[in-house]
């Protein structure tokens, strides 16, 4: 499964992201194939190196 990530620049407003993840994820979908997307907790996140930042 691939992984993506968006930098956007700050101040983009709540619609703007939510085109920009949209465009993205059809594209996954018409390139690769990508079923879905699924959301996990902050909990279970983790970024860079490997750390779970969020982790309590």
């Amino acid at each position: 499964m691939p992984l993506v990530r968006i930098d956007l620049q700050k101040g983009k407003d709540a619609a703007y992201r939510r085109k920009a993840g949209r465009v993205v994820y059809e594209a996954m979908v018409a390139c690769a194939g990508v079923p879905n997307l699924v959301e996990v907790t902050k909990e279970n996140g983790a970024f860079g190196h490997g750390i779970a930042q969020y982790a309590s």
